[in-house]
């Protein structure tokens, strides 16, 4: 396997600078991206496409899961309040925020669907990932696509393991009991 297969687009050194995933000593099989809540640069993605496979994967969130997790894990960051966020809280950032963080959400899928240079190899459903009757299909899935791209991948039969070391245990005890990460 790769020894660092997966690298964030946004990652720099003190001498370089931004890095972009780039990297002269190891191989990058994924470049994580969160373009457009974080701007990559005008006019984004479409500006790096000779550095990158044209084939996106595209993580997905449930916005009914992932706005209340988020309020909720920006609350714990920043207020240093553990736990869950009490309901009238929860009520007043919900009212206060969702229609700008629903635009977001909508924004981040639209901008990879309507880039000129790539085009969305699948849709990975973070939820998926997660359950443990359709985390295996979803990982093999991400392995399918990264053979097309020239990368030896781990032979289907050892997916369901590879998916309980990566995402059983503890990860999906919080997950199942609080339904967020």
């Amino acid at each position: 396997g790769l020894s660092s297969g997966a690298k964030s687009f946004y990652a720099s050194q003190k001498r370089i600078g931004l890095r972009r995933c780039q990297s002269k000593t190891t191989e990058t099989a994924a470049c994580l991206n969160i373009h457009p809540l974080v701007e990559m640069s005008s006019p984004g993605p479409d500006a790096f496409h000779e550095l990158f496979d044209p084939t996106v994967i595209l993580l997905m969130r449930n916005p009914a899961i992932v706005i209340p997790a988020f309020l909720n894990q920006k609350r714990i960051k920043y207020k240093k309040l553990p736990g869950q966020m009490p309901l009238m809280e929860w009520r007043k950032s919900r009212d206060d925020s969702l229609e700008n963080m629903w635009k977001q959400w909508k924004k981040q899928y639209l901008s990879w669907k309507n880039t000129e240079h790539y085009e969305i190899g699948m849709y990975l459903v973070y939820e998926d990932l997660m359950d443990p009757e359709r985390g295996t299909q979803a990982i093999t899935n991400v392995s399918q696509l990264l053979q097309k791209a020239g990368f030896a991948t781990m032979p289907n039969e050892d997916m369901a393991c590879l998916w309980y070391q990566t995402f059983g245990g503890d990860v999906l005890d919080q997950y199942y009991q609080y339904r967020y990460d």
